[in-house]
């Protein structure tokens, strides 16, 4: 079985994170910069300065996912609130290229999921993720990090009359399943695809999880 695992931590942890890829042969691993959603007033209070994230992304084994989540969490001190979370999603299929990389990891290793997460993920137009993360909140959310994106371009100044924007915030949430479709409802009121943010939503299953804190 192969996963995607996701790592979202401070920007300052990029040695650390290099070791443990390479420590266990993690194999098309990609980085992209982010930013964390907690407010100014916020990060005052502890103390925190600044809001960068890193979002590493990498294909992974289930056999070699325990230990690695094992190295993340002690390494990175992901028990510590602030510091990042790390999960993983199941793929549904793959290419033969990477089903053969991936195939000397034969040893299959059993995690145990006590509770079942979910990523939910949300497209605004660029500036409009603190009223996604205001309306999050209000469904639950404790959190979440933005990524700066823009649509492709296809040609068309307008899909199904609407006005399509280039640039783009990409809100990440991870949170407990009981929690998803009250989020989700309250993003969708407020930053749905009819209102100013024109955001879409949806949610993805998350197999494995580590760093959530309360």
């Amino acid at each position: 079985m192969i996963n995607l695992l996701c790592l979202i931590t401070n920007s300052d942890m990029d040695d650390a994170v290099r070791e443990i890829f390479l420590e266990h042969n993690l194999v098309f691993s990609f980085v992209c910069n982010g930013r964390g959603t907690a407010s100014n007033s916020l990060l005052d209070y502890y103390g925190i300065e600044g809001r960068e994230k890193r979002i590493y992304v990498s294909l992974i084994t289930k056999s070699v996912e325990i230990r690695v989540f094992e190295d993340i969490s002690y390494l990175l001190s992901l028990k510590k609130i602030g510091n990042g979370i790390c999960f993983s999603i199941p793929l549904s299929s793959s290419n033969g290229f990477v089903r053969d990389l991936l195939s000397s990891y034969k040893e299959e290793i059993d995690m145990e999921v006590n509770d079942r997460y979910h990523l939910v993920i949300t497209s605004v137009l660029e500036g409009y993720s603190d009223m996604v993360m205001s309306a999050a909140k209000k469904g639950g959310a404790s959190g979440g990090t933005v990524i700066s994106g823009r649509s492709l371009g296809t040609g068309n100044a307008n899909f199904l009359k609407l006005k399509i924007e280039p640039e783009k915030d990409i809100v990440l949430i991870v949170t407990p399943e009981y929690k998803k479709n009250n989020i989700m409802h309250y993003i969708s009121v407020k930053c749905g695809i009819k209102t100013e943010a024109k955001g879409v939503c949806i949610s993805i299953p998350i197999d494995s999880v580590i760093g959530i804190n309360g």
